[in-house]
């Protein structure tokens, strides 16, 4: 009799999957595209399971590109300068067994003016945020769940905060005029020649910490506190007008300070 049950359910699970499996890949998706209005200098990007990509434009207005379904869309919205864009699912739970969208269907890009934007927050899971020859005159926040984020030749004119979660942080040419916050979880930290107008906070956990930070070593005042890995740093070292807030936790810290 167990043995009967046993594979009645497992038959009743087949079919189930039979059934609902690859819902994902029925969907039809079809390519779509925002042009903001030349009134809007902020972004907010609140999506999941979607990579992000975004990279400076010649144009003059904030261009997106994206692909969405009945199932899977985007709500879009502006209120004083800003513009919102939020993922929207009407999916119900048998939607979820099966494969995902191709990963052309999983992507947004969006192109910005240069010298436009003030203030950029962008969130998503299970996949990567790159930025490329981006500047803000305000602060820029990523964060992703699940997913990397890479950013080259960025600028903020504020504050840069960052969030990975089971993801890496990977920096090359970034600067900000206030404060650099990293955080990943589950990553390393790789910087490459960034700059940091007050200060910088960095911490790993399960992932170690390296490459170069411009300035001095009359420059910083620097902590350091690592577990279970190695640093190249001191725990103390007072003075400096900057300051440089190290926290490793299972991991190493191989940071430089290098001339502009």
């Amino acid at each position: 009799m167990k043995k009967f049950t046993g594979i009645f359910v497992f038959g009743l699970c087949a079919a189930l999957l039979l059934t609902f499996g690859g819902c994902a890949d029925d969907q039809v998706f079809e390519q779509g595209d925002y042009t903001a209005d030349p009134s809007v200098t902020g972004l907010v990007l609140n999506v999941q399971d979607r990579e992000i990509e975004i990279v400076k434009s010649e144009g003059s207005q904030i261009l997106l590109a994206y692909y969405e379904s009945q199932q899977e869309y985007y709500d879009f919205s502006v209120a004083d300068g800003v513009l919102t864009v939020t993922y929207v699912t009407d999916k119900g739970w048998t939607d979820y067994i099966g494969s995902k969208p191709d990963a052309q269907y999983r992507r947004i890009r969006i192109e910005v003016p240069a010298d436009l934007l003030t203030d950029l927050d962008v969130s998503t899971t299970n996949e990567k945020i790159s930025l490329q020859g981006v500047s803000a005159s305000g602060s820029i926040t990523l964060s992703s769940n699940g997913g990397d984020l890479a950013l080259e030749t960025v600028a903020a004119g504020k504050d840069l905060t960052l969030t990975a979660k089971n993801g890496s942080i990977s920096l090359n040419g970034v600067s900000a005029s206030g404060t650099m916050a990293l955080n990943s979880d589950g990553g390393d930290l790789n910087l490459d020649a960034v700059d940091a107008g007050e200060g910088l906070n960095l911490t790993a956990k399960n992932g170690s910490i390296s490459g170069s930070v411009l300035g001095s070593w009359d420059d910083f005042a620097i902590t350091c506190e690592v577990k279970k890995g190695d640093t190249n740093l001191p725990e103390q070292k007072p003075g400096g007008e900057k300051f440089l807030n190290v926290s490793c936790n299972n991991g190493d810290v191989d940071l430089e300070l290098v001339q502009a």
